[in-house]
């Protein structure tokens, strides 16, 4: 993982977010002595393996899609990698434009004739541009036309905000600020070790750490519920290398939504308001059990019951 590959892409905040998590993993397997040349069965299954638990669910057609979008807005190129030995087609190499050495304005070799003036070009043709296509099919970024309008203020006021208030990307946070606020203080063992735990975290990709920060809460009630005792608990630093956090993602969302949905809830007494309670049972419609004299509603139905009264 390059940290100057994925501090760039993450910059990219023109992008569709399909467009975006795909070049933050391309940024996340660029390597900055070898460069970047993962399979597509390896970006299909990185694509949607934090949803699918393993599974692919990108088809191969959007993935191309996608590459194309990026190549087309001067973010990436793409070079053909071929064994010299058996003649056979390796998987293809990703130029990302951060990188030393990228340049838009020389003579680029045809994607499918092969003339141009580089080393591989298939025709071996002296150092022309293509006759048919010109010098590349890939645009500068700053010059993108699309770009350009879809960016270009309608309005006096629109300019004017434009300029004063430019749009600025999210700042990609710190690999040990996250772990000492989001990870750390929810370990459940007294014993667990801080850096072999960090270890292991700063070794998952940017998604793999996300996901882990969110479903925190959500695992450590889940172990304490399954085992009472401390002492038998698995250590966080094995979690984290196992992964079991991909399987709490669902649970993690839920937990989510609740929170949302109980943002501002009031707990209510049977007796004591017991107008408005019935007003929120009916409402709710499904009442509360006898047992229970005290219930928390969310906010939405006591605003709902309190206007029906």
């Amino acid at each position: 993982m390059s940290h100057e590959a994925t501090n760039w892409a993450f910059k990219q905040y023109h992008l569709s977010s399909g467009e975006w998590r795909l070049l933050a993993i391309l940024a996340d397997c660029h390597n900055d002595e070898l460069g970047c040349f993962p399979s597509q069965e390896h970006l299909i299954m990185r694509f949607g393996e934090s949803h699918t638990k393993g599974k692919p669910n990108l088809a191969r057609s959007t993935l191309n899609n996608y590459l194309n979008s990026l190549e087309e807005q001067g973010l990436i190129r793409r070079e053909k990698r071929f064994d010299k030995s058996t003649f056979r087609q390796k998987s293809t190499r990703y130029i990302l434009a951060f990188e030393d050495g990228w340049a838009q304005d020389v003579d680029v070799p045809c994607p499918e004739n092969g003339h141009g003036n580089t080393q591989k070009a298939v025709s071996k043709k002296p150092q022309k541009p293509c006759p048919e296509n010109g010098k590349s099919r890939v645009q500068i970024l700053d010059t993108n036309p699309v770009i350009e309008l879809k960016n270009k203020p309608k309005t006096r006021e629109d300019t004017h905000e434009a300029q004063n208030h430019p749009p600025q990307p999210d700042p990609i946070p710190d690999v040990r600020d996250q772990f000492e606020e989001s990870i750390w203080p929810h370990h459940w063992r007294s014993g667990d070790n801080s850096a072999k735990a960090f270890t292991e975290f700063e070794a998952l990709s940017v998604e793999e750490r996300a996901e882990c920060v969110r479903v925190m809460e959500v695992a450590k009630a889940d172990i304490c519920k399954q085992q009472s005792n401390p002492e038998y608990r698995v250590g966080l630093a094995k979690w984290i290398q196992e992964k079991r956090f991909k399987g709490l993602v669902d649970a993690a969302f839920a937990l989510e939504k609740n929170k949302a949905k109980m943002a501002g809830a009031l707990t209510l007494d049977r007796f004591a308001d017991a107008e408005l309670f019935k007003a929120c049972e009916q409402i709710k419609g499904k009442p509360v059990p006898d047992v229970m004299s005290r219930y928390m509603f969310p906010k939405s139905i006591i605003d709902k019951a309190r206007a029906s009264l």
